[in-house]
Order: C-alpha cells, then sequence, then structure tokens
C-alpha cells in the first residue's frame, strides 16, 4: 500500500459566490476564489463578467494535515490593466466534514475593513479514517 493511500483527503467544490462586493469600475467585475490549506494553494478559472453573483462549480481535493483543520479562502477581481483587486476573505473549519464525512456550507466574507463582502458557497466530503484525524488533532 502507498503512502498516499493511507492518507486522509478531503474533496472540494467551490460553487458559487453570492452578494460579492462591486470592485469592477466600468464593467462587471471577474472574481475568482483560492482556497488555501497547510501553504498549499488551489484556484478556480476566473468567472468572466461574474459579477456579484458568479458560478464557479470546480472540484479540488487535498490531503489532509493533523492538526491544520481550517483552509483559508480568497475572493479577489481579475484586472486585465491593474493589479488585481481583493474582494474579501474567510475561513472554513474542516472539524464537521472530518467528523460527519460532510459539510455543505457558506463562508462568510470580510474585506481589510472587517466589512461584510459577500459568501462563497461549498460542499466538502471527507475520506479516510475520521478517528486517526480526530487523534491526531487532540494530541497535537
Amino acid at each position: 500500500m502507498k503512502l498516499r493511500d493511507r492518507c486522509n483527503y478531503c474533496t472540494y467544490a467551490v460553487l458559487r459566490c453570492n452578494k460579492l462586493k462591486d470592485t469592477g469600475l466600468f464593467r462587471k467585475q471577474d472574481p475568482y476564489v483560492i482556497v488555501e490549506y497547510n501553504n498549499c494553494k488551489f484556484q478556480t478559472r476566473t468567472c468572466t463578467d461574474g459579477g456579484t453573483e458568479p458560478v464557479f462549480d470546480e472540484k479540488f481535493r487535498i490531503p489532509l494535515v493533523a492538526g491544520i483543520l481550517e483552509m483559508n479562502i480568497y475572493v479577489w477581481n481579475s484586472n486585465s490593466v491593474m493589479h488585481d483587486t481583493f474582494i474579501g476573505s474567510g475561513r472554513v473549519l474542516l472539524n464537521k466534514v472530518i467528523a460527519e464525512g460532510f459539510d455543505d456550507s457558506i463562508c462568510g466574507l470580510k474585506t481589510n475593513g472587517s466589512k461584510h463582502a459577500g459568501d462563497v458557497k461549498m460542499i466538502m466530503h471527507f475520506s479516510g479514517n475520521p478517528l486517526v484525524s480526530l487523534v491526531h488533532t487532540l494530541v497535537l
């Protein structure tokens, strides 16, 4: 059995964003989502002209690391002329998906000034041994 076959994994789908803060100056914004876990970043495609209600429907699979029980979510507006514009960020806790095997969650986003910047809708599935994950978490 290979080492990767013994790892615990979280498969998550970034479905859509709702009521994003509008940073588009002259046209609809082109948002994308970055999910960061254990210093690894996963990025959705840019939803061209997605505006404040973009749809992504993209799946990612990440190996879980004992003791790291949250993912950071960042939403940006892609700009072809200037630097990309930050829309908002949030955190997703993994406790529920590890314990129950499934989590259908909405991650609230905040701006740098702690104002509401919208939501990201995600679905997560856990594959592996939840007891091993929880024991490692309690030990650390």
